[in-house]
């Protein structure tokens, strides 16, 4: 098996962050939160009229891009809109930065330019140079590039004008020129930028009606939520260095390049928005799947999954998994059954589902060993010894036999039935079916028997979530969770990298409890005996090694939310009998 811990480490640097969509919660009216009144009644203003349309610019060439963005830009902060630093571009493609907290300059070129073979068509990637950042700015590097891709958007008055830095790293430039003066040392520099300037359009184009639609949220105003139309282009795609398919969107300015301002309907349903400052930052930037009513008005929206650079994943594809009876080949790597922890002597079958492999290997003529193969993390999640492997819609809704017992995904014994060996097992909905055999193995008989609810489900979909942070992971968690609840706190569960490296805090010494908070909430704070967590975002896990009591706690953990909520949790055993492991509070 190839080395891929640094491509593994490179990829996720590529996607973190990047990946993140999906508030559960579906929202009546207005309403977002207590915290949101204020924006989403400032949102549902009036739209301005409609008299005369926005006329395109040309960015039909390389050429006409920078004719148009010739002249003084702001640079705007993303989250408050104030102007920190200005860009004067030249129409040869000179350019200053100047930024307003210090008044210092540098100098550099900007040039616009045409991919070849793109699929996007046109012109949309720049290319920004800049020398002088150590004596303006405090650079340790005198000289930067940035490049990427760039949207222009126009409405009355305003033009807009946004980069999207892409690179492995972060450019000097981000760092340092373009960095906003409350972004400076932040554990994530922003690198998209949003630039403005006024134009003398008149008025602008009125919202589209009763449509689904692909756009870019450029601004919050008072105006309403300017929307960007994008153009979808369908491709064939795979993640960098893993080769993990799926069906690829890159987006690019619909026809016009028009921006409109949108109103939120009564009854919008915001419940496929994870990041809720699309309604509080004043540039939210990212793209959304948006379903106006008759109108003109959003009745939906939900962030589109981001993926790599400026793709995003329009859907699911099988993944590409095979084997010659000895070893597993994924994508372009192969996989031998030691290095899978699997004892069998072949490979008796491979199966692709979802995000996994299901690889049998054959023990003997009454059992096989299945590993359980995570395609995303390229690891082993579970090693099942029995047979008859089946499963729902999730791999953790599973079932197996061994002789004549049935056990689900976490190795608990579902049901027994009055023979010798189980010969089959089928899920039919809710309900699994079972043929068996008994002693003289000579007559297949069959019962039927509802499927057993998966006891730490929540925990399982937690997982999901983390290994594919995204509106529909996150929404499917959270249907767990009752309406209002903080966090949810998980002990001792099964070992998974998204979570055994969760910061931590050792309440008790000696042999302990790994308890682990998950916040459903963005900026929430826990505590336990004094000792806080600090602020956590949303879908972030914190640990405390403490000891969990049987009887009376010892503990007690309390959540607050930013808005005064709190919940509380005395750190108890929840179900010893079922061996239940989460809990929402």
């Amino acid at each position: 098996m190839k080395n891929r811990i640094v491509a593994l480490l490179l990829a996720v640097s590529l996607a973190a962050g990047t990946c993140l969509t999906g508030c559960g919660d579906k929202q009546e009216g207005t309403a977002v939160s207590s915290s949101k009144e204020t924006t989403v009644e400032a949102t549902n203003k009036e739209t301005p009229s409609t008299e005369e349309k926005v006329e395109a610019a040309d960015l039909s060439t390389p050429e006409a891009v920078l004719k148009f963005a010739t002249g003084k830009w702001t640079l705007k902060n993303e989250d408050t809109d104030g102007a920190y630093a200005e860009l004067e571009i030249n129409a040869d493609g000179t350019v200053k930065v100047k930024r307003d907290d210090s008044e210092k300059a540098c100098d550099g070129t900007i040039s616009f330019t045409e991919t070849p073979n793109s699929r996007m068509v046109g012109v949309h990637e720049y290319d920004l140079n800049c020398v002088g950042l150590s004596e303006a700015f405090g650079s340790s590097k005198d000289e930067s590039n940035s490049n990427g891709y760039f949207r222009v958007t126009q409405t009355a008055g305003t033009d807009y004008l946004v980069l999207y830095e892409v690179s492995n790293g972060l450019s000097f430039i981000a760092a340092f020129a373009f960095v906003a003066p409350d972004k400076k040392n932040a554990l994530q520099t922003p690198t998209t930028w949003v630039f403005e300037r006024e134009n003398s359009i008149k008025s602008d184009e009125e919202p589209i009606k009763g449509e689904t639609f692909y756009a870019s949220a450029i601004s919050n105003t008072e105006s309403g939520l300017l929307l960007q139309k994008l153009d979808d282009k369908h491709f064939d795609a795979c993640f960098p260095l893993y080769d993990f398919v799926y069906d690829g969107i890159e987006f690019q300015e619909a026809e016009g390049n028009r921006g409109t301002f949108y109103k939120l309907a009564s009854d919008v349903d915001l419940s496929g928005i994870f990041y809720e400052d699309v309604f509080s930052k004043s540039h939210p930037l990212n793209v959304y799947e948006v379903t106006t009513n008759d109108n003109g008005e959003i009745k939906e929206i939900s962030e589109v999954e981001k993926s790599f650079y400026n793709a995003y994943v329009g859907g699911d594809k099988e993944q590409e998994v095979s084997t010659d009876g000895t070893t597993l080949t994924v994508f372009t790597d192969q996989y031998t059954l030691a290095q899978l922890g699997n004892e069998g002597n072949a490979i008796n079958d491979v199966e692709a589902f979802g995000d996994y492999a299901i690889v049998e290997g054959h023990i003997g003529p009454h059992a096989s060993q299945f590993s359980i193969f995570n395609l995303r993390t390229l690891k082993v999640e579970r090693t099942i010894s029995g047979g008859n492997f089946v499963h729902g819609d999730k791999i953790w809704k599973s079932f197996y036999s061994l002789w004549n017992t049935v056990y689900d995904y976490e190795g608990k014994e579902v049901y027994t039935v009055d023979g010798t060996e189980i010969a089959s097992l089928e899920i039919d909905g809710d309900k699994l079916k079972i043929g068996y055999w008994k002693e003289d193995y000579d007559t297949v008989y069959e019962e039927t028997i509802d499927c057993p609810e998966v006891t730490n489900a929540a925990i399982y979909a937690y997982a999901d979530y983390m290994h594919r942070k995204c509106v529909k992971t996150w929404k499917e968690f959270l249907s767990y969770a009752p309406e209002g609840a903080l966090f949810m706190a998980m002990i001792n569960p099964f070992d998974d990298d998204e979570w055994i490296y969760s910061p931590s805090k050792a309440i008790d010494k000696g042999d302990t409890d790994h308890v682990y908070v998950v916040s459903l909430k963005k900026d929430l704070e826990f505590e336990i005996d004094g000792n806080s967590s600090g602020k956590q975002g949303k879908g972030w896990s914190y640990r405390y090694d403490v000891m969990v009591s049987e009887g009376a706690p010892s503990h007690t953990i309390k959540a607050t939310a930013p808005d005064g909520q709190t919940a509380e949790w005395p750190v108890t055993t929840i179900s010893g009998e079922k061996d239940l492991r989460w809990i929402f509070k």
